[in-house]
């Protein structure tokens, strides 16, 4: 199988799972209607790994793996067929793997707080809306002493 029928039937998969999309389509410009469902299938992917019904066990090990998947993204490195289409995007793929913990954790619905360090501002927008998940916008940093130093000052 080629990795255009990877994702063919990757989408596929989206599509059968989401029918709305045969009306929603007509809206969506035809150059850019394979973008926006691999945009729509990582979002279902993420969210079924993070909040999908049962056990929390192999949805926290395929956060896991898409976590080190978008983080490879970062770094021009892919495995899932949805890479063909997203990767090449200049979104913040270290980013967003490095939040997937966080919605782990708001699986659990914690009653305590679940701080979110991000240096974007759509990233933690966007984390504003998970359950338990407090964001916390900061400067960007590059070394390991300088994210210890903003963590314990976010939690303080």
């Amino acid at each position: 199988m080629s990795e255009t029928d990877a994702l063919r039937g990757f989408l596929g998969k989206w599509e059968a799972q989401w029918p709305e999309w045969k009306v929603a389509e007509a809206f969506v410009p035809v150059s850019q209607r394979e973008r926006a469902q691999a945009w729509f299938a990582l979002r279902e992917e993420l969210a079924e790994a993070a909040w999908g019904e049962g056990d929390a066990r192999p949805g926290d090990a395929k956060l896991g793996w898409w976590a080190e998947e978008l983080d490879g993204w970062s770094r021009g490195l892919r495995r899932h067929p949805l890479g063909l289409t997203l990767q090449k995007l200049p979104a913040p793929w270290a980013n967003l793997a490095a939040c997937l913990p966080a919605l782990r954790a708001s699986r659990e619905r914690p009653a305590t707080p679940i701080l979110a360090l991000t240096p974007q501002m759509t990233t933690a927008r966007r984390l504003a809306l998970v359950w338990g998940v407090h964001p916390v916008p900061f400067e960007e940093v590059h070394d390991l002493a300088g994210m210890v130093e903003h963590a314990a000052s976010a939690a303080l």
